[in-house]
Parts: C-alpha cells; sequence; structure tokens
C-alpha cells in the first residue's frame, strides 16, 4: 500500500477516534465548568481522563501499533502540547472575547484537530530504536 494510502487510512481512523475523545472532552469541560468547577482545572481533570483513553485508541486502531512506554511517553509529550495551546485559546476566547466556555470549548477543540493528529502520529508511528 502506498504511504498516500496509509496515511489516508490513518487520517479516517483518527477522524473517528478523535471525534470520540473530542465529545469526550467537551462534555467534561463544560459539564464540569457547568458544575461551578473552573475551566482551568476542567481542561486538567479532562487531560487526565482523554490522553490515556487516546492513546490506547489510536495504538490499535488508527495506527495499529504495538503499546510501549516509549511511545506513551511521546503521546504525552505531544498531547501536553496540545493542552498549552488549547489553555491559550480558552483563555483568549473565554477571558479575551468573552465568549461562554459551551462555545469556547468546541472552537479550541477543532482548532487543535491537525495539531494532535500530526503528534499522535508521531509519538506512535515513529520507530523506535
Amino acid at each position: 500500500m502506498s504511504s498516500h494510502a496509509v496515511l489516508l487510512r490513518q487520517s479516517g481512523r483518527y477522524l473517528w477516534g478523535g471525534a470520540m475523545c473530542a465529545l469526550l472532552h467537551n462534555a467534561l469541560v463544560i459539564g464540569l465548568a457547568s458544575g461551578g468547577i473552573p475551566y482551568p482545572l476542567a481542561l486538567v481533570i479532562s487531560f487526565l481522563v482523554t490522553v490515556p483513553i487516546g492513546y490506547l485508541f489510536h495504538s490499535a486502531v488508527t495506527f495499529g501499533e504495538p503499546r510501549s512506554w516509549g511511545r506513551l511517553m511521546r503521546f504525552m509529550a505531544g498531547s501536553l502540547a496540545g493542552f498549552g495551546w488549547s489553555a491559550a485559546l480558552m483563555i483568549g476566547l473565554h477571558n479575551g472575547l468573552g465568549l461562554p466556555i459551551v462555545v469556547a470549548t468546541p472552537l479550541a477543540t477543532v482548532a487543535l484537530f491537525l495539531w494532535n493528529f500530526t503528534a499522535a502520529r508521531w509519538a506512535i508511528v515513529r520507530n523506535e530504536r
């Protein structure tokens, strides 16, 4: 199979798994913030829940690669960088522009989707030598 075909197949699978994780993330952040938890703490809680789930899904389904500590650590590093971008977007959208959490969270999620795919592919598919 050509590298373009593999990337296209992985992109489709990532879209499905990423969408599930994005829905979980949005439900957690919006639900926790609506329940009175400050959104920065809600972001951290969501990170701690969704990143391990995302790693397990993308290892097995999206990329079909075995799990390993090295891949998990790279996945966590990529996710942590994405978390920083997400927090910055939330500060800009919610605090800066005054958008409600229910609007700012999905906007930040969509903005980070390409980053998350690239980081996940780098973390999981990269050879471990």
